[in-house]
């Protein structure tokens, strides 16, 4: 991922953010309800793990221009999902979500650029957070 769409990621979201378009519990609760699988991995009123997934979410998102510091963290959650029963079809529907959750929040400012910039980085994201999966099923 280069500098430049590291940093089209972190402005944008930081726009939702400044805008109070986006707070973290209700982003993710509506991510969750446009992913059902993928929710299905988070009990039922589990608010802390909702508020972990946007954690994860914006620490990502603001350490996406030094993405090997975040590699270890990245992992960490990685696993912490594979244990809940994430997999790779959860990952994909709730990527999907996400798109169609930061379209719905931009509006007429959701541009190609944005979106191709939004699904590298998730791309980059989710591939090393799955990497643990990969071990575990080589190691076994």
């Amino acid at each position: 991922m280069t500098p430049e769409t590291a940093k089209l990621v972190q402005h944008s979201f930081q726009r939702l953010i400044a805008a109070r378009r986006l707070t973290g519990e209700d982003f993710i609760v509506r991510l969750l309800d446009a992913a059902p699988r993928a929710a299905s991995h988070i009990p039922a009123g589990a608010a802390d793990e909702r508020r972990r997934l946007m954690a994860v979410l914006a620490f990502t998102i603001e350490a996406l221009d030094d993405f090997e510091v975040m590699r270890p963290a990245l992992r960490v959650a990685g696993a912490r999902y594979r244990d809940l029963g994430v997999g790779p079809v959860e990952y994909a529907q709730f990527g999907a979500a996400l798109m169609r959750t930061l379209e719905a929040e931009f509006g007429r400012a959701w541009t190609l650029e944005l979106r191709a910039a939004w699904s590298e980085a998730y791309s980059a994201i989710t591939s090393t957070m799955q990497t643990v999966q990969e071990d575990a099923l080589t190691a076994a």
